[in-house]
């Protein structure tokens, strides 16, 4: 089992780039899968809530595939980690 600095700390670097990553993928997603916005407006006593299309809606039949890139995404942080710590575990370079 030989690891050098420089594996560990770019273990390290993904998974906590990755997890910050994370929160605003997961946004993004549901912005992009949800068909209407509420609009709330506040003037003086008065409030107005209106919903409005969505301009980011990628429409129902992409809704599914785009709201499957979150599990994707966190197959990839956990695969890449595993597959070097298994590479460093053999000892292959």
């Amino acid at each position: 089992m030989k690891a050098d600095v420089k594996t560990i700390l770019f273990l390290v670097l993904f998974f906590v780039i990755g997890l910050a990553l994370f929160p605003a993928i997961i946004s993004v997603v549901n912005n992009a899968t949800t068909p209407t916005i509420t609009k709330t407006v506040t003037s003086g006593n008065t409030t107005t809530t209106t919903t409005v299309p969505n301009p980011s809606y990628v429409g129902s039949d992409d809704a599914t595939i785009v709201s499957l890139i979150p599990i994707f995404y966190v197959l990839v942080l956990i695969l890449v980690p595993a597959f070097i710590v298994y590479k460093i575990y053999k000892g292959e370079d």
